[in-house]
């Protein structure tokens, strides 16, 4: 080691160093919070992203939900329009009358095969409305006379 004047031991100066490692260190810092600042950006895009696919597919089940719901009433539509056409195939003069008479149709309105159609399973919580709903359109479907026919046969 090197004396000093003074006679005591003399260390070269570590201020250097430090100032050195101070530097290094702010510098890592630095580093540090421009890596975080563009991780974060990062992360705010790919929410950005996610929030857009989300609201994408939202959209999608919504319009699916919507096509789903147009064709059930299409469906249902087509069903009752088959019923009706089968009315005056499937039902006497005199049966239709009384059905017409039974269901609150008018005999002399425009439509009533379809007013007729449109009046069947329309009360899901009367039981004797269900009933009777089933056996008109079995038997506007031809299902009923089959089994008619089977039992018969028997």
């Amino acid at each position: 080691m090197f004396q000093s004047k003074e006679n005591t031991p003399y260390r070269p100066s570590s201020s250097v160093n430090m100032k050195k490692m101070q530097k290094m260190f702010q510098n890592a810092a630095e580093e540090n919070v421009r890596s975080i600042r563009t991780y974060v950006t990062e992360l705010k895009e790919r929410v950005a992203k996610l929030q857009y696919q989300k609201q994408l597919l939202v959209c999608q089940v919504l319009e699916l939900e919507a096509n789903e719901a147009a064709g059930i009433r299409k469906a249902l539509r087509r069903e009752r329009e088959f019923l009706a056409k089968r009315v005056t195939s499937r039902l006497s003069a005199e049966e239709r009358d009384a059905l017409y008479i039974k269901w609150d149709v008018p005999l002399e309105g425009k439509q009533r095969r379809m007013q007729f159609v449109n009046k069947l399973w329309t009360d899901p919580h009367d039981a004797k409305h269900i009933q009777e709903s089933a056996e008109i359109v079995a038997k506007l479907v031809g299902f009923l006379r089959k089994r008619q026919h089977a039992k018969g046969d028997v």
